[in-house]
């Protein structure tokens, strides 16, 4: 895997945390011509896979006899755009709910905020500690990998029915 990044992609070590920056793009209209139909796509493609998110999840808690408190949109969206302004003042790039990685997390047992947190904790360790030892992962076995997890995910059943 860290033939095909780049050896310094997956260095680890607290110097690969964001740092706080502010201004990195020229304040103008040239620029705001540039950013905005691009941020806007994928705002809308972060709000629609977040709040899709929450509706599997929904959907796959009320399956397994649970009764699931109804998502609260606003406050999923609310701790999206917080997460994502937070993320560009590191230089980052702002994420979502993502379904297959929130869906895991609901079949391996998570449905509080104690699962998010861990989970988030994790993935900065990760990076953090084991990033080395992941950069030593083969590309073939993390496609295997991901085709598991995949096919662990898809709901065959409904999908059939809506086709």
């Amino acid at each position: 895997l860290s033939g095909a990044a780049g050896a310094g992609t997956f260095a680890g070590g607290l110097s690969v945390l964001p740092h706080l920056t502010l201004g990195m793009a020229p304040l103008s209209l040239s620029t705001l011509r540039v950013v905005a139909p691009v941020a806007l796509s994928i705002a809308m493609i972060s709000i629609l896979e977040t709040l899709l998110a929450g509706k599997v999840i929904e959907d796959f808690v009320s399956g397994e006899g649970e009764s699931p408190a109804p998502s609260d949109n606003d406050r999923m969206l609310g701790g999206l755009s917080l997460g994502t302004a937070a993320s560009a003042l590191m230089g980052g790039f702002g994420g979502c709910g993502l379904i297959p990685q929130t869906l895991l997390n609901a079949q391996s047992g998570g449905r509080g905020i104690v699962s998010s947190a861990s989970y988030a904790l994790s993935m900065a360790l990760c990076v953090v500690v084991a990033a080395p030892l992941i950069g030593s992962i083969p590309i073939a076995s993390l496609a295997g990998v991901m085709i598991t997890v995949a096919l662990s995910t898809i709901q065959f059943r409904p999908t059939m029915h809506a086709v």
